[in-house]
């Protein structure tokens, strides 16, 4: 049996949002028309509609059994719903960990200047090599990296900034050198990097490569940051961590519900957890 990858769970993924759609769309359609019907028994029975007994009985009748049937309908579609959503959970939980195991070897170089126009993917992997060798990681060699490339970069921040650079190590011990090391990338000049004393430089930054759920988290965390006096924000091993200042503990933030706790008004219902 093949073992799924993320783009065919991604693809059964939006499969199933689009049923999911279609379910909650009958689901409210059903509700709706049953709580039409229970209007309507009602005004019946308050003598909205006078009626000789013998019809009225049968009418009532009539629209219990509908009732009954539109219930069942009703519980039976809420059932659906419970169970693909389920199921859609479970994917993405299974995309998010599947790209959190690619990601692991990745490293994101941003603020390195290409080349030439036309960077080939050895060239990108020498850039590299230059970085790390000027970060003083040795040991380092071309087999220990499995591919380097440029991505793209949004429109908004496109304008006169080179593309970063995802750097895929062969293995996790590699990266974490220059994980340990990434702190002098921010001292380095042009001729270090091999490239001409006059290209156009800025501080090159190294950083873990993020799924973008973290990324998300990431970026909503720097915000939280700034705005409730919290004095650093960084990722360690797929989670965000912050801390108020040098002798505060660490908190784990590992999904929006445990920033929102940290909100001042609502520390009473939080936990902090130490890294």
């Amino acid at each position: 049996m093949t073992k799924p990858n993320i783009q065919s769970l991604k693809k059964e993924n939006e499969d199933l949002k689009h049923k999911l759609e279609n379910l909650t769309k009958d689901f409210k359609e059903l509700k709706d028309l049953l709580e039409k019907k229970e209007r309507t028994a009602r005004v019946r029975q308050d003598g909205g509609f006078p009626s000789p007994n013998h019809e009225l009985e049968h009418s009532q009748q009539f629209l219990s059994d509908e009732y009954d049937d539109m219930q069942g309908k009703l519980s039976k579609l809420g059932r659906d719903l419970s169970n693909l959503l389920v199921k859609v959970n479970e994917i993405t939980d299974a995309i998010e960990a599947l790209q959190q195991y690619s990601y692991q070897y990745n490293l994101k170089i941003v603020g390195f200047p290409q080349a030439n126009d036309i960077e080939s993917s050895e060239d990108t992997a020498e850039l590299c090599l230059h970085l790390f060798s000027c970060l003083g990681v040795d040991g380092i060699t071309l087999n220990d990296i499995d591919i380097a490339h440029r991505v793209q970069i949004r429109a908004i921040d496109a304008a006169n900034k080179p593309k970063p650079i995802i750097c895929k190590f062969t293995r996790r011990l590699s990266k974490e050198k220059v994980m340990a090391a990434r702190r002098a990338s921010r001292n380095t000049s042009p001729e270090d990097l091999g490239l001409p004393s006059d290209i156009a430089f800025e501080r090159i930054g190294t950083y873990e490569h993020l799924i973008p759920k973290l990324q998300n988290l990431l970026y909503k965390g720097n915000n939280f940051k700034y705005q409730h006096g919290y004095k650093f924000c960084w990722v360690k091993n797929a989670v965000v961590y912050l801390r108020k200042n040098e002798t505060s503990r660490s908190v784990r933030v590992k999904t929006m519900d445990d920033l929102m706790k940290l909100i001042p008004w609502r520390q009473g219902a939080t936990s902090q957890i130490d890294e």
